[in-house]
């Protein structure tokens, strides 16, 4: 039996928090490994920190349902998916903590703090 070459292939990115958890994952590992020079190093991790928090955050607040319309002589049966914001115990700190590393990296990188330093 020969598995899938592709281990992100499962992977379904279809909204823009699960894009911001997977640029985060990037960008940290990116700035473990690598040393630009127009950004430190601490200001790249915190800024993956940042994105990464902020999306498994929103993430959290998803929720999901659906909404069921039965059939009439009019509109057939129809399934309707729904997607809303139901904000979470753990999913509001974690988009808190993630705005405020992003914020912090920013004001670094201006000079206008120097927190990571």
């Amino acid at each position: 039996m020969m598995s899938d070459p592709n281990p992100f292939g499962s992977l379904k990115i279809d909204v823009w928090y699960k894009t911001f958890i997977v640029l985060g994952g990037v960008v940290i590992v990116a700035s473990l490994f690598y040393n630009p020079k127009f950004i430190s190093q601490k200001e790249l991790f915190c800024m993956g920190i940042g994105l990464f928090l902020i999306g498994v955050g929103e993430w959290k607040n998803a929720r999901f349902g659906s909404q069921f319309i039965t059939q009439s002589a009019f509109n057939p049966f129809i399934h309707i998916p729904l997607r809303g914001r139901a904000n979470d115990r753990l999913g509001v700190p974690l988009e808190i903590f993630g705005i405020i590393a992003i914020v912090i990296t920013i004001l670094d990188f201006f000079k206008i703090v120097t927190w990571l330093n």
